[in-house]
């Protein structure tokens, strides 16, 4: 099996580079000890196992969808 590289390079790499970028941290330079930035992510109830929490201790993760209880079901 080979590694899984394509979420990381294309994906999380780029939004914390942006997200870096848009609280004004400059390139190396380190983040506070402290949440600067939620990040919602949308994943539904169907999902839950995919919930991790952020590797930067600046980011906070926030499930709007999973709190809600929602699915990909049809409705009622």
């Amino acid at each position: 099996m080979l590694r899984r590289q394509c979420t990381r390079e294309f994906k999380v790499e780029p939004i914390t580079r942006k997200l870096r970028e848009l609280v004004g941290l400059k390139p190396r330079q380190r983040a506070p000890h402290y949440h600067l930035v939620t990040q919602f992510i949308g994943l539904s109830a169907d999902e839950v196992m995919r919930m991790k929490p952020s590797r930067e201790h600046w980011i906070s993760h926030h499930w709007p969808l999973i709190d809600r209880g929602m699915t990909r079901g049809p409705l009622p």
